[in-house]
């Protein structure tokens, strides 16, 4: 991902690849002011071509746990020691884009991920046929909600969810040329579509 710093460990975390298609990939948590590695974890799933590495990576409302994109995946770690906390694999919400929103559901704090309930692989990201937004707790990955999307536009398409108010999630999608257009959608935690922009 793109550099995320964590104030309250002193740490910058980065995503880095060793080839251009990132194979070989992992994320780094290094010291900011010697810049000596703290921790490192390889990482898998990002040499798709439509998969953005640097969209997958965001630290926690508490600064305690650091997000990431791993193998089709969401998973959790803890941002001082890298130890994983938990994995969206254990809730059968499979990521299939790097697409993480903050927000808050139902009081609690949570993530919104683009997922599916299929395979996890390459093909998924670009396949028709819509995707879900899924609000998971941040704390334990537990699911708090799952709405379909009105699309059929495939998940690669989609830009990040984010949550307005409770359960009023803003979501898009761009479409591919040669008529190419974003469209902003809003819908309610319980499946409701509520607006078009």
């Amino acid at each position: 991902p793109a550099p995320i710093v964590s104030e309250k460990y002193g740490l910058v975390l980065v995503g880095v690849s060793a080839s251009l298609l990132g194979r070989n990939a992992s994320i780094q948590a290094r010291d900011v002011k010697t810049g000596a590695q703290q921790w490192g974890l390889p990482v898998g799933g990002h040499n798709c071509t439509s998969t953005r590495w640097e969209a997958a990576g965001a630290l926690s409302s508490t600064g305690d746990l650091f997000f990431l994109w791993d193998n089709f995946a969401v998973r959790a770690v803890r941002a001082a020691t890298g130890a994983e906390a938990w994995t969206s694999k254990l809730t059968n919400v499979g990521a299939r884009i790097p697409s993480i929103g903050a927000g808050v559901v139902n009081g609690k704090a949570a993530l919104l991920i683009l997922a599916t309930r299929g395979q996890r692989t390459c093909g998924a990201l670009v396949t028709s046929g819509g995707y879900l937004i899924c609000a998971v707790a941040e704390d334990t990955g537990s699911e708090l909600s799952c709405v379909a999307a009105p699309t059929s536009l495939p998940p690669a398409a989609a830009l990040p969810p984010v949550a307005v108010s409770g359960d009023l999630w803003i979501h898009g999608e761009t479409s591919e040329p040669p008529i190419q257009h974003t469209v902003v959608r809003a819908v309610k935690g319980s499946g409701e579509s509520v607006m078009f922009l």
